[in-house]
């Protein structure tokens, strides 16, 4: 839908390249953490000033997203399940503030549901400046930040969001001329909720970088045609074995060799998806990725994905979008 500026769409996909590759405003990397079938959706619903997306998906997933288009954008979970963010340790629910070029790298769990609102940053400072009076609640520019907001402004703030995409999903929206509402609702309600989320002393910014964790992320992801083990991986972070194994089950609920694997098969498919389908493409990616049995590699990315190499580079050649 259309309608003096305001944009709305409705997708659903079986492919996480493809659903990447539609985001708007967003560099997303996903990768799979959990073994199936995966699928996905997302609504986006965009104004100048704001944009909505929420999105839902079926399997444990492993995101890293920069966002490109300027302003502030609040990742907001709407799921009960706790999201880990890789950059904080946190134990309850909490709402993350990127702005303009920055990453937010975090995990979702199965069945997750959640959205990401955008607001310009000539729209935010307007706000503050001549409706909230309160420019300390200013997110930085500077890096992603990690607020906790009370069970109570959590509730109110999903509650809000479900009405808004509830509004999108029916054609009687129409009728309630959909920018001006959205104006309305986002300045004189959304808006303000994260505003009062930020300003309250008692949801303090979280600390407690786990850097070690990140440290491991990068040197895997570096590595994954040749991966460390557990022993070298550990003596190069200095810590021990043992540290290192509790360190993945804590954040990620994986081990580490749980988390190589699902990284160089997640490798794979995007390899496999962008290689433009050539005859030879799969073994090539294998052997790139370490990978010398075949059949090896076809078992693992089945169990995986759903479908052998073959069968995914097949059905890939003639795949659309489900709506």
């Amino acid at each position: 839908m259309e309608d003096d500026g305001l944009f709305s769409s409705d997708q659903k996909f079986v492919d996480i390249d493809q659903y990447m590759e539609t985001l708007k405003g967003w560099d997303l990397e996903v990768g799979q953490l959990s073994a199936g079938q995966w699928r996905g959706r997302q609504q986006v619903i965009s104004t100048d000033d704001y944009e909505y997306l929420f999105f839902s998906h079926s399997l444990k997933c492993l995101h890293h997203a920069v966002l490109c288009k300027p302003g502030f954008s609040f990742f907001i979970p709407l799921t009960p399940e706790h999201v880990t963010y890789l950059f904080y340790k946190t134990d309850r629910a909490a709402i993350s503030s990127t702005p303009f070029g920055e990453t937010l790298s975090l995990i979702t769990p199965d069945e997750f549901e959640g959205v990401t609102l955008t607001i310009s940053y000539e729209r935010y400072h307007y706000l503050l400046e001549h409706r909230y009076n309160s420019p300390v609640c200013c997110p930085t520019r500077h890096k992603t930040t990690i607020y906790y907001p009370s069970e109570e402004q959590l509730h109110t703030l999903q509650k809000e969001l479900l009405q808004i995409r509830s509004a999108f999903s029916k054609e009687t929206i129409i009728q309630l001329q959909p920018m001006q509402w959205l104006q309305y609702i986002s300045d004189t309600v959304v808006a303000p909720l994260l505003v009062s989320i930020m300003a309250n002393e008692t949801n303090t910014l979280l600390q407690g970088r786990i850097s070690p964790l990140l440290q491991a992320l990068d040197i895997i992801a570096e590595n994954l045609d040749s991966p460390p083990t557990v022993l070298e991986l550990s003596e190069r972070l200095n810590l021990t074995p043992r540290y290192l194994q509790l360190l993945f089950k804590k954040n990620l609920n994986l081990s580490p060799k749980q988390f190589i694997r699902f990284c160089r098969l997640n490798r794979a498919r995007s390899y496999l998806y962008k290689s433009k389908l050539q005859k030879g493409s799969i073994s090539d990616v294998a052997n790139e990725l370490g990978y010398w049995h075949m059949s090896n590699f076809s078992q693992e990315f089945k169990l995986v994905f759903g479908a052998t190499p073959t069968e995914f580079v097949k059905n890939n050649r003639k795949v659309d979008l489900i709506s």
